[in-house]
């Protein structure tokens, strides 16, 4: 991957990664939607979290009196400020999961042929990329480390599955409070929501990333939990796959 980035790359993934959830208000996009939330009506319904993580993220660091201070763009020439504001939106719009396969069929498509002509040497696949190429392999790159929990030390992973799923059943029960469309699954069955994700997100993603940048402690973490979490369940949990 160092083959394939600069350090610009590096450092617009980096700060991506950081502020991709910043400023969360714990609720789904499908939500604030629902209740006509202003976040909503200000990015028009379409990838609206994403979109003011992003937004708030320039907010802070270029506009208003804390930006005199901590401005980490200031020094950046105005060419380079745009192209790296640029990557830094793409990629934390690109963690808005109703756009998933969008993302994963893209690589599969366009990078991973380039990787596999050139027998998985990326120094060998006519870089420095073009932009879009670039632009892909970085969305990938914070796509996985968005959904990456399950490859973390087991005892980290079950701690942020239940803190998640705590989440999750607090916006369900306003939504009922509320008389909301229901947005999200019980979540009464903690390990076989996480066979789910695992199964139908995170290995088929960080799989076809590993063919890029290699990743076998991660990935062989990630199968541990998956073989932790699988062993509480007794039902297929694999029925509604919503893979295209």
């Amino acid at each position: 991957m160092q083959k394939c980035l600069d350090a610009l790359d590096f450092l617009a993934l980096l700060i991506a990664s950081i502020c991709h959830d910043i400023d969360h208000p714990g609720r789904t996009n499908a939500f604030l939607c629902n209740v006509n939330h202003k976040l909503a009506t200000l990015y028009n319904d379409s990838a609206v979290l994403e979109s003011h993580h992003a937004a708030h993220t320039f907010k802070l660091t270029c506009q208003g009196e804390q930006s005199k201070t901590i401005n980490i763009f200031q020094n950046l020439s105005s060419d380079v400020f745009k192209m790296m504001r640029k990557s830094i939106i793409s990629m934390i719009l690109a963690t808005d999961m109703t756009q998933h396969f969008d993302h994963y069929n893209k690589f599969l498509a366009v990078i991973k042929p380039l990787n596999d002509t050139e027998q998985g040497d990326p120094a060998s696949m006519g870089f420095p990329l073009n932009p879009d190429h670039k632009s892909l392999i970085l969305r990938m790159a914070i796509k996985c480390s968005d959904i990456s929990n399950q490859s973390r030390p087991q005892v980290l992973a079950k701690e942020w599955a239940h803190r998640i799923v705590l989440e999750y059943r607090e916006q369900i029960s306003e939504e009922r409070r509320k008389e909301l469309p229901p947005s999200l699954p019980s979540f009464d069955d903690i390990p076989k929501s996480q066979v789910y994700f695992i199964h139908i997100f995170a290995n088929d993603l960080l799989g076809a990333f590993y063919e890029f940048l290699e990743m076998d402690n991660l990935i062989e973490t990630m199968k541990q939990t998956f073989d932790y979490w699988d062993s509480f369940t007794d039902t297929n949990p694999y029925l509604d796959d919503p893979r295209p």
